[in-house]
């Protein structure tokens, strides 16, 4: 933020800590998970094309690009919820899993 009549740059922080971790989280999220997706699926397009690729070299490359997709979708479906219902989901912690191991 500016002050009027100085030149120097003043930084204000954010006052919601949901705010701020959604920050924190996007940024991570677009320099390391993103970049990694991006080389995976270049990786497989390239084995997939030269067909240079063993089947175990393809199965575990495929298999590391399924699972960032899954968390990266799941990521994305988690940040569009309402912030109350986000926290409630958070808070439920463990229970959600005990809740979907006794649904099998």
């Amino acid at each position: 933020m500016h002050l009027l009549g100085d030149r120097r740059d003043h930084f204000q922080a954010m006052a919601d800590v949901w705010e701020m971790f959604q920050v924190i989280l996007e940024g991570r999220k677009r320099r390391e998970v993103d970049p990694t997706l991006a080389v995976l699926r270049e990786c497989v397009a390239e084995g997939e094309a030269s067909g240079e690729l063993d089947g175990q070299s393809r199965e575990r490359l495929l298999e590391m690009l399924g699972f960032f997709e899954m968390t990266t979708s799941w990521y994305e479906q988690v940040r569009r919820m309402p912030r109350s219902t986000l926290a409630r989901f958070v808070k439920m912690g463990s229970k959600v899993a005990k809740l979907l191991e006794a649904a099998q």
